[in-house]
């Protein structure tokens, strides 16, 4: 997605933000579709990845202590 605001004219503007490791503590991913994700540094404690597919996603330094990654697809993960 794209992060955008409206100006006092009322036409939309992307807005630029610095974009840092996310923090997914305890998130809910069931049976998400996560293909290609870039997960990078990213912090999901806790999250529930069953059943979700993380094919080909970039999970470099991702902290997943007490993640359930139980029936995840995880082919071609880095």
């Amino acid at each position: 997605g794209t992060l955008a605001e409206r100006d006092r004219f009322g036409d939309l503007h992307v807005v630029q933000i610095e974009a840092g490791p996310s923090e997914m503590q305890a998130a809910d991913f069931r049976g998400a579709n996560l293909t290609g994700a870039r997960l990078v540094g990213a912090v999901a404690t806790h999250a529930d990845f069953r059943d979700a597919v993380l094919r080909n996603c970039k999970m470099l330094r991702i902290d997943l202590r007490d993640a359930d990654l139980t029936g995840a697809d995880l082919g071609g993960a880095d």
